[in-house]
């Protein structure tokens, strides 16, 4: 499905976090300028990446859920769904920064990848058919 111009944006930044989460995997391949090896890896998640996700999620609970939540009972639970996978997501980094390991970083890779594809295949496929075109004027995610 063509995405709203609206959430396009949205859809963009879903790609960049996209290669995050293959990043942080163990068996990920080799991506060109990007680190290798596990401590590499850590630190480019802990670095400027956090910031980047933790505004991305920000912009979703803020703008978009709400959104979500009016549409109907299973917009409320698609939304409800995504934000306690956004809870998980903050849960996982505060765990890595604690106790920093491959195990973890893979596994919030594998988390991350999940939650993004849940969003572009269900929660942005559901708010396209039943939202109404005032709703998406409301969004600005540029």
């Amino acid at each position: 499905m063509k995405r709203h111009p609206k959430l396009i944006p949205l859809s963009r930044e879903h790609h960049e976090l996209l290669l995050l989460a293959q990043l942080c995997k163990k068996d990920a391949p080799p991506y060109r300028g990007m680190p290798e090896d596990y401590e590499g890896k850590l630190a480019f998640l802990l670095g400027k990446q956090i910031d980047s996700l933790s505004s991305h999620l920000k912009k979703e609970e803020k703008d978009l859920f709400p959104i979500l939540q009016k549409l109907s009972a299973q917009g409320r639970e698609y939304a409800d769904t995504l934000l306690e996978q956004h809870k998980k997501i903050e849960e996982k980094i505060a765990e890595l920064k604690r106790y920093p390991s491959m195990d973890l970083l893979d596994a919030f890779g594998y988390m991350l990848e999940y939650h993004i594809r849940c969003e572009e295949r269900i929660a942005f496929v559901y708010l396209q058919e039943h939202a109404h075109e005032d709703e998406f004027q409301k969004l600005n995610f540029e």
